[in-house]
């Protein structure tokens, strides 16, 4: 199969300052491990066929003209990992070309067991950090997941955690499990802002965070981007529900100045979604 996206050069995007250039729509997989978005009855556990079948389209439609992709996960997306391992131990020519990204301090099946599932500690980084990598095969990217719902300080204690920062530095510099890159995948723009003044995203190559953050925390983000951070902007659907058609979300988040890309959280709707980007360049 043909994995080279036909897109012009000029939807490509510099991510940050990894050397990478990229399709400015990554692909969001939480959908193929547990019920999204919240509180969604209409949600049904995808097949590995159905996932399969969707992850060879969106190779080819959300790639750059070497067939390189995003792929995001998180050990928190229930069996996203797995699934998406499965799916590149079957095609090892895509395994080959995705960027794999995943964060660390979460679990699905403590929330299914009704305690609170995320701990962005050290022991978790430890854990999660291999366990994800036996999953997945290898991680390029990998993110601290620092929901909105931790408590501002337990957030704020992870970054600020010398042993941990030095920790996942040692892993970048050792390409453990493939690992190329750091980030921070941060919902509470009080703790973005906190984490920015006291400069501890500065060892950090990207910054992922929600639609609404750039209205929030415009002045940051232009910094961290002219810094040479990669900004990945989430849930463009989800935060624009009722407010904007899908189109101007995206139109939204693709048109703003310092944002490197968008991912998409899509399951029935990703040929349209991988036509914006040509869209909007014109």
């Amino acid at each position: 199969m043909e994995t080279h996206s036909p897109t012009s050069t000029a939807t490509v995007r510099p991510f940050g300052s990894t050397g990478l250039k990229l399709f400015p729509i990554g692909l969001g997989t939480i959908w193929f491990g547990r019920p999204w978005p919240p509180k969604n009855d209409s949600y049904t556990d995808p097949s590995q066929e159905e996932i399969d079948t969707f992850m060879l389209s969106a190779a080819e439609s959300l790639a750059n003209s070497d067939g390189v992709f995003m792929v995001d996960t998180a050990a928190a997306y229930g069996t996203s990992e797995q699934r998406l391992g499965t799916f590149f131990g079957s095609h090892p020519e895509l395994f080959a070309k995705a960027v794999i990204a995943t964060k660390f301090g979460g679990s699905y099946e403590k929330e299914v067991g009704g305690e609170f599932g995320f701990d962005p500690s050290l022991a978790s980084l430890v854990s999660d950090f291999d366990a994800s990598v036996r999953r997945l095969g290898r991680v390029d990217l990998l993110y601290y997941h620092l929901v909105s719902s931790l408590p501002f300080e337990v957030s704020m204690a992870a970054l600020r955690n010398a042993e941990l920062t030095a920790t996942l530095r040692g892993y970048r510099a050792e390409r453990r499990g493939g690992l190329r890159w750091l980030g921070a995948s941060i919902s509470d723009p009080k703790v973005f802002v906190a984490a920015y003044k006291e400069g501890l995203l500065d060892f950090l190559d990207v910054l992922q965070i929600p639609m609404f953050f750039p209205n929030e925390v415009a002045n940051e983000i232009e910094a961290l981007f002219k810094a040479g951070k990669a900004i990945v902007l989430n849930s463009p659907i989800r935060y624009t529900a009722g407010k904007q058609t899908p189109f101007e979300a995206y139109r939204q988040a693709l048109t703003q100045p310092h944002v490197s890309m968008v991912l998409s959280g899509t399951r029935t709707h990703l040929a349209e979604t991988a036509a914006y980007p040509l869209i909007f360049a014109n």
